[in-house]
């Protein structure tokens, strides 16, 4: 098993107040596992970074929103793509 965290609104504040770069990258929670895997590669094959899964983006406005999952169960692809 692995771990869960709960994030408050101060938390995801933090995380969304980043840009993305090279180390840093926000993914929407409907990722599939492939491409969510390139990513992970990639960032292996580099310097290493963050990737945030959860982040919606509003391609209009160019804003990000906090998603997050509902429950652990709604988050195992993604934890299987990294665990």
């Amino acid at each position: 098993m692995y771990p869960v965290y709960e994030i408050g609104d101060d938390q995801a504040a933090t995380i969304l107040a980043k840009k993305e770069s090279y180390w840093n990258d926000f993914k929407a929670k409907e990722i599939k596992p492939a491409k969510l895997s390139e990513t992970v590669s990639a960032f292996a094959n580099a310097a290493g970074g963050d990737i945030y899964v959860g982040i919606s983006e509003d391609k209009q406005s160019q804003s990000m929103t906090w998603v997050g999952f509902d429950d652990v169960e709604e988050a195992n692809a993604v934890a299987h793509v990294l665990f």
